[in-house]
């Protein structure tokens, strides 16, 4: 088994705690189950399970390139350091998934489960027992899975694709932002991350709430998907965004009619602001773009225009750089008001985040499918991800297991693909 001499330099430094990283550990203190700030990954590979002690000798051979996954925190001097104790056992677990099993359900217990605070704050774990009856074949899981302030969700796949299919990440630093990036037009004071005016609650999110999460996904149609985007000109992101805004108005109908009727549900994005190449993938290196879901239009194709205006390639070029220039330079003091109104439910109703990987394979074996498990934030019941993996896009909702409905929200945002295709694509 590997030790930490064969993951870090003799020469690593701890790495200070980026604003945003200092916030969320914070906001996890704030939450009735610290584990609902966990946030990772599921994927699950057809073959044959490897043992327990042949997948950490899988990782133990990579893990020397992944030097990221050797720094724990040291939260009194708020820094990320080298933990001299690295082992590899300690972080790569099984849990026996029984036949017929929900593996989303299972893996949250296990997400659930508490990482340790004197060591690197991730966990890898194997699900065994799985068969896919439709090809009569063995098939199993895995579930990679962090503390928010650890990594945030781009820096996630990177570490997980550099584990499985190779490569190398360098040694995490604290001037990763490379020289600031001058926006060519700064926003206005609207197009900033953090929303300028509250907004009336909303009733399907006034609570009370449990504080526990379960996660749904539900399989979208990736022909759909992928023809309105080429009809359209819009993005999968944003036609997936745009289903979504259908599906809310059908969820809460009342919402968006009558004297006191809904203009839309403000909701943000997370951007992320990690360089494209260079990033030691440790701590957050993200904003939110705060944009207005359009579940106040009735026809399909309108809402989707009104997504395309909102996110278009242009706004996200100027919103990131214009973070890039800020966030390294914005102690926190000054950057914890600014996330405290970010995070607050009466400016923002929740968070639609967006991660993409590319094709892996586990010891030669393709992962066929993948779901992203976002954090559930405090006064929060619902945060959503789409995960764009092999032209593919999988939902997840991770809601408080007292909001009601979601189930059916799920099965509407399924629906909603299909209607935005309709409206989008049939002949006229």
């Amino acid at each position: 088994m590997t030790d930490n001499h064969q993951i870090m330099p003799s020469d690593a430094h701890a790495v200070p705690m980026g604003s945003v990283d200092r916030y969320l550990s914070g906001l996890a203190d704030k939450c009735k189950q610290t584990s609902n700030m966990h946030i990772g990954g599921i994927v699950r590979v057809k073959g044959v399970a490897p043992t327990l002690e042949e997948l950490r000798e899988l990782v133990a051979a990579q893990i020397g390139q992944t030097p990221v996954l050797g720094y724990r925190p040291h939260r009194d001097q708020r820094q990320w350091e080298p933990d001299p104790d690295f082992q590899v056992a300690d972080h790569v677990t099984e849990s026996p998934l029984h036949p017929g099993a929900d593996l989303l359900a299972h893996a949250m217990e296990a997400i659930g489960r508490p990482l340790p605070e004197d060591r690197p704050p991730w966990r890898l774990v194997l699900f065994r027992g799985e068969h896919d009856p439709e090809h009569d074949r063995e098939r199993y899981a895995l579930c990679y899975y962090t503390d928010h302030a650890f990594q945030d969700g781009i820096a996630i796949s990177r570490t997980v694709e550099v584990l499985f299919n190779g490569g190398t990440l360098p040694r995490p630093r604290p001037d990763e932002f490379a020289e600031p990036v001058r926006p060519w037009r700064w926003p206005a004071p609207s197009r900033l991350a953090v929303p300028v005016r509250r907004t009336t609650p909303w009733a399907p999110f006034g609570g009370p709430f449990s504080g526990r999460r379960r996660a749904l996904s539900v399989d979208f149609d990736a022909e759909a998907v992928r023809a309105t985007s080429a009809r359209s000109g819009a993005t999968r992101n944003q036609v997936c965004v745009a289903a979504l805004a259908w599906a809310l108005r059908e969820w809460a109908p009342g919402e968006w009619s009558g004297p006191k009727a809904r203009r839309g549900l403000k909701v943000a994005l997370p951007l992320s602001l990690r360089p494209p190449r260079g990033s030691g993938c440790l701590g957050n290196q993200v904003t939110g773009l705060h944009i207005t879901l359009p579940c106040h239009l009735p026809a399909p194709a309108d809402q989707l225009r009104h997504v395309i205006e909102q996110t278009g390639e242009q706004v996200l070029q100027r919103h990131r750089a214009l973070h890039r220039a800020l966030s390294p330079r914005l102690p926190y003091g000054l950057a914890r008001p600014f996330l405290d109104r970010l995070f607050d439910p009466a400016y923002t109703a929740m968070f639609i985040t967006t991660v993409r990987m590319n094709r892996l394979q586990v010891g030669g074996m393709p992962i066929e499918e993948v779901w992203g498990i976002p954090p559930l934030l405090p006064d929060q019941p619902l945060t959503i991800a789409l995960f764009q993996y092999d032209g593919t896009v999988r939902p997840t909702l991770l809601c408080d297991d007292a909001l009601q409905g979601c189930d059916r929200l799920a099965e509407l945002w399924q629906k909603g693909v299909s209607v935005l295709h309709e409206a989008v694509c049939a002949p006229r």
